[in-house]
Parts: structure tokens; C-alpha cells; sequence
């Protein structure tokens, strides 16, 4: 059983703030077997607030801020529960033309987010920032 929640509101115009929570409870059985088997592989807990700001001479400021519970996606392996923090500066200098800098997972210089395979190790995703352009025609 589960339940996601999401609300938008604008409290100015030039203002959005979304939040999002998910809780997701999964007990299985197997089938054969008839013993009690807990799936770790789906976080129970999620949530994200998210903020974007209009600012003057076409810029905006976009700030993410996301929960992930923790997962144990193998009998050997936990993933600890983490907080991560996204932000985008972005300008408009024509219509058209975005040009944005990025800064993600700014909370911790890595953090380990999931395990691909039964008996991978856990990869650890980085701290990164980038610049990035776009044009749409």
C-alpha cells in the first residue's frame, strides 16, 4: 500500500513552490515458500520541495531539495537515507536562447544512491556542477 501527496502553489508571480511525499509499504510473500520477504529495493519514504524564483533582466533561481529514504536493495548491502540539493541559475539573454549554471548533490561531495546488481558495490554519485546551454528554434 502507498500514498503520494503533491501540492503547487504561487504565492507571487513571480514565485512556484511544489512539494511532493510519497510512502510506499510493501510486504510480499512468496508464493512456494510462504516466508515473509520485505522488498528494500523501493525507498518507503520520498520527498521533494521545490522553489523557482523569476528574478529581474530575465534570470530565474531554481532550488530542489529531495529525501530518499533508506534502501537495501541486497542482504549485504544498505544505502543510508540522504538529503540532496540541486540549485540552477539560469538567464535568458533572447528568446529562445537559455543558458543555465548547475550545482547538484551540493549537500555532500558524494552520497551512494543504488545498487545495480545483486553483487555490484553501491555507487557513489558526486557533487556536480556544470554549465549548460540551450536553444530552442
Amino acid at each position: 500500500y502507498g500514498v503520494e501527496v503533491a501540492a503547487n502553489w504561487n504565492p507571487a508571480e513571480w514565485w512556484k513552490l511544489a512539494a511532493n511525499y510519497s510512502l510506499l509499504d510493501m510486504d510480499l510473500k512468496g508464493p512456494s515458500t510462504g516466508f515473509r520477504v520485505t522488498s528494500g529495493k523501493s525507498p518507503q519514504q520520498m520527498a521533494h520541495l521545490r522553489s523557482g524564483v523569476d528574478l529581474p533582466y530575465n534570470f530565474q533561481f531554481d532550488q530542489t531539495l529531495y529525501y530518499m529514504d533508506e534502501l537495501n536493495p541486497s542482504l549485504t548491502t544498505t544505502i543510508p537515507q540522504y538529503l540532496r540539493l540541486d540549485l540552477r541559475l539560469g538567464w535568458e539573454p533572447i528568446d529562445g536562447l537559455d543558458l543555465s549554471l548547475v550545482g547538484q548533490n551540493l549537500l555532500d561531495p558524494q552520497h551512494p544512491e543504488f545498487s545495480p546488481f545483486l553483487y555490484n558495490p553501491v555507487s557513489q554519485v558526486g557533487r556536480v556542477v556544470y554549465g549548460k546551454a540551450t536553444w530552442r528554434f
